[in-house]
């Protein structure tokens, strides 16, 4: 987040930016005023605290007043920002690039729908093009996160959540999950490259030569376990986001569980 490469991370950052500035109201003085306070009342410096207890409006106003100030200005600080970097707002204007994902154990398969391919434990994006994620689990419940774009959100089985970023540079990033699923939890890693409108093209092409995502490879990206490189698909039959969604909504295993 500190090095963004998507427009919610540079949101992300400026907003630790504003809370750093604010808390420094509150926390610069007291570093300041802690050393002079060893130093003056150490042991054998000469100095003694007598204590004159008296009420004093102006210094419980300071007191009092300056980090409630700071506590209400970082509280709306809060709500604006959490508002405006809503995951589900669509980042940006243009043809928006709708992708589904799966959680499972301990990989995630990408579901590029319109150009019906798919990929496992690569995230493939073009730069500056608006992205829209639709993510559940088919395991336990799992959270996607790609810090250097930004933002982090739950996939949940059973349920479909949305998550809404736009990658603003080239490059690889480091995409994981943030929430404990289990053994390999640690990793369930995936890479997030983003490329150039027309190597995006050319990759779409490239992985339409694939095999199938048939039924076969959905049996073996439900076993659990963790892929040893990134996995393409050049079709995909059916709906499998959707068919995840609905199995375990009614309480049915997804093939491979028995």
């Amino acid at each position: 987040m500190l090095h963004p490469a998507g427009e919610v991370a540079a949101r992300q950052k400026a907003h630790l930016s504003e809370i750093f500035l604010w808390m420094m109201i509150v926390i610069l003085p007291l570093f300041l005023a802690l050393p002079f306070i060893i130093w003056r009342y150490r042991i054998g410096g000469g100095g003694r605290y007598t204590a004159r207890w008296n009420f004093s409006w102006p210094l419980e106003i300071v007191l009092w007043g300056v980090p409630l100030a700071v506590v209400c200005v970082l509280g709306w600080n809060l709500w604006h920002e959490t508002a405006k970097m809503d995951p589900y707002a669509p980042v940006g204007t243009g043809d928006v690039l709708r992708i589904d994902a799966i959680a499972y154990d301990w990989k995630w398969l990408f579901l590029y729908r319109e150009a019906d391919v798919a990929s496992a434990d690569r995230l493939v994006l073009p730069v500056g093009r608006p992205v829209e994620l639709r993510l559940t689990s088919a395991t336990a419940l799992q959270a996607f996160s790609v810090p250097r774009l930004g933002g982090q959100i739950y996939a949940m089985p059973g349920m479909a959540s949305r998550f809404n970023l736009r990658a603003e540079a080239t490059g690889r990033f480091e995409g994981l999950n943030t929430q404990y699923n289990g053994a390999h939890f640690a990793r369930q890693r995936f890479v997030a490259e983003a490329m150039t409108p027309a190597a995006f093209e050319d990759w779409i092409a490239a992985t339409g030569e694939a095999p199938p995502l048939d039924a076969e490879a959905l049996v073996g990206l439900s076993e659990p376990g963790v892929l040893e490189a990134p996995l393409a698909f050049g079709t995909v039959p059916g709906d499998p986001f959707q068919e995840t969604v609905t199995r375990l909504m009614a309480g049915k295993p997804l093939p491979g569980d028995g």
